[in-house]
C-alpha cells in the first residue's frame, strides 16, 4: 500500500513521479492518495498507468482537486484494465452525471471477466452469441448481484441469447427478481442454469410468476438452491407447458363473413385465452346456423306413440280450412300435406272440403292435450 490518506505531499509533479514507478510495479495492489492536492492533471498521469498496470484493485484519490476532465480519463481507461475493482473519487468537484458513469464502469470490473467480455456483443444484438456462460469456478470472480442487475438490462431487448449458465455463484433472492423481471421481457432465453446458488423459495417463486407471461423458458435448474418442494413443482408444471410446440391456426374460409387468417387455433377452450376476433367468429357462426334453422321446413315431431302409418304429426304450418290463429294442426301421416302452403279462397266461392281425422274414442288415459284441444 502507497500513502496513509493523512499528509498532503503530493500534487501533480509528484503523481506524475508516482505513476511512472508504478508503471513497473506488479506487487502493489491499493494506492491510498486521499487528502492531496491532485488535479485533473495528476488524474490523466494515473490513467496513462492504469491502461498497463495489472495489479492495482483499489485507488483512493478521494478529496483532492479532480475534476470532470480527470474522471473521463480514468473513465476510458477501464475498457483495458480488467484489476481495478474499486476507485473513489468522494469528495472531488466531479458531476454527478459522471460518479454514476464511474460507478457503472467499477461494477462492471467487480464482475467476472467474461461479462465484461460479452457485454459488446449482448448489447449490439450479436447473432453470433447465442450462448453466455458464467459458471463459476475457484479461480474467477463469482456473478452477485450487481454484476447480475448489469447483465438482466442487456437481456432485456437482445433476441439471440437462448441459454444463460450461472451455475456456482452468489445469487440470491434479489438477483432470482431481476431475472423473473428480464423474464417478463425476453422472449427468446430458453435455458438458464441456476445450480448451487443463494436463491431460497421466495426467489424461485418470483421466476414462477414471470413465467405466466413467458412462454419460451422451458428448461430451469435450481439444484443445490433452497427452494420448497412445493414451488418446484410448480415449476416444472410451467416449464412442461411451455416447451409444448405452439399450434397452427385452424384455417377459417368456411365460416361466412368472416375475415381470413382468423385466431381460432386447434387448441380446447379451457387451456387457451382467446380474443376478440375469436369471439366475433363465434358469433358470426352461431348466427349463420341459426338462420339456416329458421328457413329450414317445419320439422314434424310425432305426439302419440305407435307404428309409423298410425302416427299423429304436428306441424307448426296451419291447414288450409283453419284459421290463422297461429294455432297447432294435427294430421295424419298417411295423408299429410306435403306442400305446406295456405288456401286463399276468392269471392264468392265455397271453401274446399277438408279431410277430417278419425275420431275413434280412446281411453281417457290414452287422450292427449294440444293447445286447448284435445286429440283423439
Amino acid at each position: 500500500m502507497i500513502g496513509d490518506g493523512e499528509t498532503a505531499v503530493f500534487g501533480d509533479t509528484s503523481a506524475n513521479l508516482l505513476a511512472l514507478a508504478l508503471s513497473k510495479t506488479k506487487t502493489v495492489t491499493c494506492v491510498d492518495l486521499r487528502n492531496n492536492d491532485i488535479s485533473s492533471e495528476g488524474a490523466e498521469y494515473f490513467a496513462d498507468m492504469l491502461e498497463d498496470n495489472s495489479s492495482i484493485v483499489e485507488f483512493n484519490l478521494a478529496y483532492n482537486r479532480i475534476t470532470d476532465v480527470g474522471a473521463q480519463a480514468l473513465i476510458r481507461i477501464m475498457a483495458a484494465n480488467n484489476s481495478l475493482r474499486r476507485l473513489d473519487l468522494t469528495g472531488n468537484p466531479v458531476s454527478e452525471s459522471i460518479l454514476n458513469e464511474l460507478d457503472y464502469v467499477m461494477r462492471v470490473n467487480s464482475g467476472p471477466l467474461a461479462l465484461k467480455k460479452l457485454m459488446v456483443a449482448i448489447a449490439t444484438n450479436d447473432p453470433s452469441t447465442t450462448a453466455a456462460d458464467f459458471t463459476g469456478s475457484p479461480s474467477s470472480v463469482p456473478v452477485t448481484d450487481d454484476s447480475l442487475h448489469i447483465l438482466c438490462s442487456l437481456l432485456v431487448s437482445n433476441t439471440n441469447v437462448l441459454e444463460l449458465k450461472l451455475g456456482n455463484n452468489e445469487i440470491t433472492d434479489e438477483g432470482a427478481q431481476l431475472l423473473a423481471d428480464m423474464l417478463r421481457a425476453n422472449k427468446t432465453v430458453t435455458r438458464i442454469a441456476l445450480d448451487n446458488n443463494k436463491i431460497t423459495t421466495e426467489g424461485a417463486h418470483a421466476i414462477f410468476l414471470a413465467l405466466k407471461v413467458n412462454h419460451t423458458l422451458c428448461q430451469l435448474t435450481l439444484d443445490g438452491n433452497v427452494v420448497s418442494p412445493d414451488v418446484l413443482e410448480q415449476l416444472a408444471a410451467t416449464l412442461i407447458i411451455n416447451s409444448q410446440p405452439l399450434r397452427e391456426p385452424k384455417p377459417t374460409a368456411h365460416l361466412k363473413g368472416v375475415k381470413s387468417g382468423g385466431s381460432v387455433h386447434a387448441i380446447d377452450d379451457k387451456t387457451m385465452f382467446r380474443d376478440h376476433d375469436y369471439m366475433r367468429e363465434c358469433e358470426v357462426k352461431i348466427f349463420h346456423e341459426a338462420m339456416n334453422d329458421f328457413h329450414s321446413p317445419p320439422k314434424r315431431v310425432p305426439l302419440l306413440p305407435g307404428p309409423a302409418s298410425n302416427r299423429v304429426w304436428c306441424t307448426t304450418s296451419p291447414r288450409p280450412d283453419e284459421k290463422r290463429e297461429g294455432k297447432k294442426t294435427c294430421t295424419n301421416s298417411k295423408k299429410e300435406n306435403s306442400n305446406h302452403t295456405h288456401y286463399k279462397k276468392t269471392k264468392g266461392e265455397r271453401s274446399p272440403p277438408t279431410e277430417t281425422l278419425p275420431h275413434t274414442p280412446r281411453p281417457r288415459n290414452q287422450r292427449v292435450s294440444l293447445g286447448g284441444r284435445r286429440a283423439w
